[in-house]
């Protein structure tokens, strides 16, 4: 009975220098002004085919101290995922604008964003029901705008744009790449388009969607990739991307001790 009350005792005495070493943040209420509704008027507008990208400024008219971060990025829709782009043109596709809305210190320590986060620009719903990343002297959350269609106008010519973000770096021989999608950098024309494969490795595939798999059999030197986008008309335009070299697995490498 005696070792009992013993290790109970050092149980409890753990227990407590344990909560002794937690900071009073993570037992404290959080004190700041709450916001939960942001609004704000902006210059954004829906992108057009062919014009120039350009950031959107914004004015916060409900919600103060809270503001929108400058500095970040339209995107377009590749497949299932979204790319960032930051400069050049709108093309044909999907576009949103992503940012920020924070408070941050000094501002920060006296009010916060707080759950459920509803966000408004021009009128329109950017985000509802959010809950913030919260920290000590400041809080944020990712917000988007509704989703814009851009369209070529009827008559433009075919145009497939080249993308750095394409390229296949050095790969390892029997490890598959991460397959990726060409077909939202096509515009003009006449749809639908079908893509096909120029030249280039033999392990590579180019599906008629424009989706780009494989995987490398041979250690060695590759040779770049020509992809080709045809539309409904017969026209043709293509993209070299470039493709770094097959290197054997590590477990594969000759081991030398003696030099």
């Amino acid at each position: 009975m005696q070792k009992n009350k013993q290790k109970l005792l050092s149980l409890l005495l753990t227990v407590v220098m344990v909560i002794g070493l937690l900071p009073m943040t993570a037992f404290a209420a959080d004190t700041r002004i709450p916001i939960s509704t942001v609004e704000a008027t902006s210059t954004i507008t829906p992108p057009v085919y062919g014009e120039t990208i350009k950031t959107p400024y914004f004015t916060v008219t409900q919600g103060s101290p809270a503001y929108f971060f400058y500095n970040l990025y339209w995107e377009k829709k590749s497949g299932d995922s979204w790319e960032d782009v930051t400069s050049g043109t709108f093309t044909e596709g999907t576009w949103r604008y992503r940012t920020q809305v924070r408070i941050d210190e000094p501002e920060g320590t006296t009010h916060v964003l707080a759950a459920p986060l509803s966000v408004r620009v021009n009128g329109e719903l950017w985000a509802e029901n959010k809950t913030p990343a919260v920290w000590d002297t400041f809080s944020y959350d990712r917000v988007s705008s509704p989703e814009y269609t851009v369209t070529a106008p009827s008559g433009m010519p075919l145009t497939f744009t080249d993308n750095s973000g394409f390229d296949i770096l050095n790969n390892q021989s029997g490890e598959a790449i991460t397959a990726y999608s060409v077909a939202s950098y096509v515009s003009g024309g006449t749809k639908p388009y079908t893509f096909s494969k120029t030249s280039g490795p033999n392990w590579i595939a180019v599906s008629n969607t424009g989706q780009i798999s494989g995987t490398p059999t041979t250690i060695g030197i590759n040779a770049d990739l020509v992809v080709r986008v045809t539309d409904n008309e017969g026209a043709y335009e293509e993209i070299t991307i470039s493709v770094g070299n097959t290197i054997p697995q590590p477990g594969d490498r000759i081991p030398i001790s003696t030099v």
